[in-house]
């Protein structure tokens, strides 16, 4: 989180002023914050003896004596007080015997051990100017359609699975390096390893600044703001990714330019959707890399939210909704089965067969990619139950209303719960069916080798739209 400048007669200024002093002492060098000299030549600043020109100018580093210890970005005031109140032995921290009592070498021992080792991976909390804290989840148990068990012996998979916890973090870079290959940024020449999302570790290990390839930042660039992961056509990654980190740019008064690949229209709608303009974008391609002056990086961009059900991608998903027409007063008549059609990816043989018999079941069968994605909120909107193999229009249950049940049928050799945490936070019960598809290793896009059990699926989705008529309004 990042704190607002304490005002000069707070007890918090004071401490941060205490141990600015105390650090001057060290002689600690601070270049990661801008600071090329070393803190001995330097005067600090005490708020009660200085004028407020004085102070205005030390802010604003136009006085070359001055070191303002409000512009610290790296650590927040409220893990200072925490840490240093700590140390202490209560919750708060005032006075400067409090202060030395808390090790400053321990909060940056890392950072330490990273300049000193030129092979050391960077990471971001490394290299980040700033860090905020936009959102938080907790562990949550799988929230499975009658706790994953149906009449009959039936059982959900996923049943014991939790979700994962987490701090969802945003980021400020500064003179950092894109390799739209990787969609991995790189500092000083090195590989920020964790902006890396499923990419193979020594690929990312040997990345380096192709000079023939780089694109140089245009002067005057605004702050910029990467958006997507090296999957940049897929939907789920576009849903879960990039429109909750367009939302939380949005609400955050973000008025930068947006780092984004060539767009498709849906994807285009989307950022339309969010109030910004690809106009304004940089719009990047494969095979290049791109220097920024300064870039907003936020976790969600590298998958770090894909187990986690957050507050925030919840009120991304019902805030478009909300624009493209959806009230949340529709009536939930619907039956839905999303059909994969041409997808290369985890094809089943006999998905075809399946589409027809829940159709004459009493199924609506939909292939989500013909539909705008508006047009995709308001159907899904009035979805009652919706049943889909693991893949991409599976994202669309972010557009579900709580309470709507879902039924994934998950391949043996894929066993992912993206969707069930998908489901969890739109608050919709799910229940996982397990495929038998004879492909034994793990794999995200292997041939199923077995067909769909169409009278067994039948069955199971007769079952659920018993239960979804009797639970959703």
């Amino acid at each position: 989180m990042v704190c607002a400048p304490p005002s000069s007669s707070s007890p918090q200024f004071n401490t941060l002023r205490h141990v600015f002093l105390l650090r001057q002492a060290d002689r600690l060098l601070w270049p990661r914050y801008g600071l090329c000299i070393r803190l001995h030549g330097l005067q600090a600043i005490r708020p009660e003896r200085e004028s407020p020109t004085a102070i205005s100018k030390a802010r604003y580093g136009t006085a070359g004596g001055y070191y303002p210890a409000w512009r610290w970005p790296k650590i927040s005031l409220a893990r200072l007080m925490r840490e240093a109140g700590s140390a202490h032995g209560s919750g708060a921290c005032h006075s400067t015997k409090a202060v030395r009592m808390f090790s400053f070498a321990r909060l940056f021992r890392r950072k330490a051990s990273v300049a000193s080792d030129p092979s050391a991976p960077l990471t971001l909390a490394d290299v980040a100017t700033t860090m905020r804290v936009l959102d938080s989840a907790q562990m949550q148990p799988a929230g499975l359609v009658q706790d994953g068990c149906l009449p009959g012996g039936a059982h959900s998979l996923f049943r014991g699975w939790q979700s994962k916890p987490l701090i969802l973090r945003q980021y400020e870079l500064e003179d950092v390096v894109l390799d739209r290959n990787l969609m991995v940024f790189l500092k000083d020449g090195r590989p920020i390893a964790d902006t890396s999302y499923l990419q193979p570790p020594q690929a990312v290990a040997d990345l380096t600044v192709r000079e023939d390839d780089l694109v140089p930042a245009p002067a005057g660039q605004p702050v910029m703001a990467a958006c997507f992961d090296h999957w940049s056509t897929n939907y789920y990654h576009w849903v879960v990714h990039t429109v909750p980190t367009l939302f939380s740019l949005r609400q955050s008064g973000f008025e930068g330019g947006l780092i984004l690949p060539q767009l498709t229209p849906w994807q285009e709608e989307t950022v339309r959707m969010n109030g910004f303009d690809p106009a304004r974008a940089t719009i990047t391609e494969p095979g290049r890399q791109y220097a920024f002056r300064k870039v907003i990086y936020t976790d969600c961009v590298r998958g770090t939210a894909d187990f986690s059900p957050l507050p925030t991608s919840r009120a991304a998903y019902h805030t478009l909704a909300a624009q493209a027409g959806v009230t949340g007063r529709e009536p939930r008549t619907l039956d839905l089965f999303i059909e994969r059609g041409g997808a290369s990816n985890r094809l089943m043989p006999n998905e075809a067969d399946l589409a027809q018999a829940l159709a004459e079941a009493g199924f609506t069968v939909v292939r989500p990619e013909t539909l705008s994605v508006a047009d995709q909120m308001r159907l899904f909107a009035k979805a009652r139950l919706v049943v889909g193999a693991l893949g991409a229009g599976m994202a669309n249950l972010a557009w579900c209303r709580p309470g709507t049940v879902i039924c994934e049928l998950v391949p043996q050799q894929h066993q992912n719960p993206c969707n069930l945490t998908l489901a969890m936070q739109m608050g919709l019960p799910y229940w996982g069916e397990l495929i038998e598809t004879g492909v034994e290793e793990e794999s995200h896009v292997a041939v199923s080798q077995k067909p769909f059990n169409v009278p067994e699926l039948v069955h199971r989705a007769r079952q659920l739209t018993m239960y979804a008529q009797a639970q959703v309004p």
